[in-house]
């Protein structure tokens, strides 16, 4: 009479209540199951097994955040930290940062300089600079701006607008002065009459 083998003893689980009380701790505390099988010299997979038996709920699944974890993420963005950094500091996905940042509003609470842009003028759309050539500050043949007579050379009725030489010398137009003015008509008209900007359709008022 031939008697059957006993069966082999099932090997023990590896998750004794002192292991699955751990891996809570630290689900509790935030880390990833990847983070939990590195510290637990295990795997991403097994951590996740442990969680669907013995009901562990991962913080990263929660739809709920405190203060502190909210006040933390805020922090982040303050210090220009991307969704990629937040995550990994929490440990979980960037799409939860994402979703963590719109379901409550968050934003930096503090603006980064090097971001700041000049923005321009809010000109009429419809105004524009008018590009007339500008017209010569001089007659043709005028010798005046040459500069003609050392300072103690000028009589009391020269043009007295100063011209700086090559050499690094100051001579005088030397021309006779318009009336009323210490420089000729030509010199008082470029001291008096600069070019100015204009528009062809004025600029809309606020």
């Amino acid at each position: 009479m031939t008697t059957s083998k006993p069966p082999a003893n099932s090997k023990p689980s590896k998750w004794t209540p002192g292991k699955v009380e751990q891996v809570r701790r630290l689900t509790a505390d935030g880390y990833t199951s990847r983070q939990i099988g590195a510290m637990m010299g295990s795997t991403r997979n097994a951590i996740v097994s442990v969680w669907r038996r013995f009901g562990i709920e991962p913080v990263c699944k929660r739809n709920t955040w405190d203060e502190a974890a909210i006040a933390r993420v805020v922090r982040l963005l303050d210090d220009r930290l991307s969704y990629a950094e937040i995550a990994a500091e929490f440990g979980v996905t960037v799409g939860t940062i994402a979703n963590v940042v719109t379901q409550h509003g968050l934003r930096p609470r503090k603006p980064k300089l090097s971001n700041f842009t000049l923005k321009a003028p809010d000109f009429d759309s419809d105004a524009v600079f008018d590009k007339s050539p500008l017209k010569p500050l001089f007659a043709e043949g005028f010798q005046g701006q040459t500069g003609k007579l050392a300072m103690v050379d000028l009589e009391d009725d020269h043009c007295r607008f100063p011209v700086d030489q090559p050499d690094g010398t100051v001579k005088f137009c030397a021309d006779p002065q318009q009336r009323g003015s210490a420089y000729c008509p030509a010199h008082h008209a470029r001291c008096t009459d600069g070019p100015a900007i204009t528009f062809k359709k004025p600029l809309a008022r606020a």
